[in-house]
């Protein structure tokens, strides 16, 4: 579920940047000097109705493409979360969270992990990748 709601608002985001694009350049704002130019311009009506109709339809696009993306990605956070805490009350511990990894990779890197705490023994660290996909 999530992927489809973040791939859908990735979509959406990517469609309305295009849009805005190819309305810059259609209307002189190819050269950056002139992009706020053109902006006003569009906004304001100076090359058609449908030309600030179609800019601020892109604009919407972008930010409903954002929120549509954040939120997917919140939500995907907020189920593993809530799988990491699930597992390690599962396994005897009374509190499961995410963060890095106490120990390093092999680049030398701190990486992500389920820290259970708060059981029989010392704190385990799961890996979340090894978690299933939330629908």
């Amino acid at each position: 579920m999530q992927s489809k709601m973040l791939m859908t608002g990735v979509v959406i985001f990517g469609a309305s940047v295009l849009l805005v694009l190819v309305l810059l350049a259609t209307h002189g704002g190819a050269n950056k000097s002139r992009q706020f130019e053109v902006l006003g311009d569009l906004l304001s009506g100076r090359h058609g109705s449908l030309m600030r109709a179609l800019l601020v339809a892109a604009m919407g696009g972008l930010a409903v493409g954002a929120m549509i993306s954040f939120s997917a990605v919140g939500r995907s956070d907020a189920a593993r979360r809530k799988y990491c805490q699930e597992t390690c009350v599962q396994r005897g511990f009374t509190q499961g969270t995410l963060g890095l990894s106490a120990g390093r990779d092999a680049s030398g890197r701190s990486y992500k992990v389920c820290r259970c705490s708060g059981g029989p023994e010392k704190e385990l660290e799961l890996d979340p990748s090894t978690f299933p996909e939330s629908e």
